[in-house]
């Protein structure tokens, strides 16, 4: 069980630990040194009991704070319970988040757009979990692949979503493809 909350400015990088010889001492020792030019994994919920949270922002059921950001070659959804949490303050369509989503395990995974604006530049075909859209707005540039509810705010689709969309109390504005089923009971732009 683990959540981590970047917020606030601030960068979260996810490297690797390398082990570099140091002839200074007689005996040639190792010392480990963090490089973060070649970036590391996330993974979030990697165990079928295990729950993990990635928070942009702020936690859900918090009040949305400041946007942070992360620095990892991918996020790792695995066969627990792994949430992805946009609850940020940014509103001017700026920030954008390019970490590559897998989902490791068919179906797991959830994305969380509840405040702000998030903008999804990359090809997202990997993930295949669910996107939870309650509030702000979710701008899907590239491909996302999953499922989505739009429970309230914005799901724009400019590039692919691979998916079913369930609209219930919010809006899908669709500039794309859309290539799955949608059933909307809300609002279709």
């Amino acid at each position: 069980i683990g959540n981590l909350t970047i917020a606030d400015g601030g960068t979260v990088s996810i490297g690797r630990i390398r082990y570099d010889y140091v002839d200074e001492s007689p005996s040639g020792s190792q010392v480990a040194v963090f490089d973060n030019s070649i970036l590391g994994k996330l993974y979030l919920g990697t165990e079928v009991t295990g729950t993990g949270s990635l928070n942009i922002g702020a936690a859900e059921g918090y009040a949305a704070a400041s946007t942070g950001f992360l620095e990892a070659s991918e996020i790792v959804f695995g066969a627990g319970d792994g949430n992805l949490v946009f609850n940020h303050t940014d509103t001017s369509g700026l920030y954008e988040f390019n970490t590559a989503l897998n989902s490791s395990v068919a179906g797991q995974g959830t994305i969380k757009q509840l405040a702000g604006v998030t903008v999804l530049n990359s090809d997202q075909s990997g993930f295949t979990g669910k996107t939870l859209v309650s509030g702000g707005e979710l701008i899907v540039n590239d491909i996302l692949g999953g499922n989505a509810t739009v429970n309230g705010g914005l799901l724009q689709v400019n590039g692919t979503f691979n998916g079913s969309t369930a609209i219930n109390d919010g809006k899908l504005v669709i500039d794309g493809l859309l290539l799955g089923n949608a059933t909307v009971n809300g609002g279709l732009l």
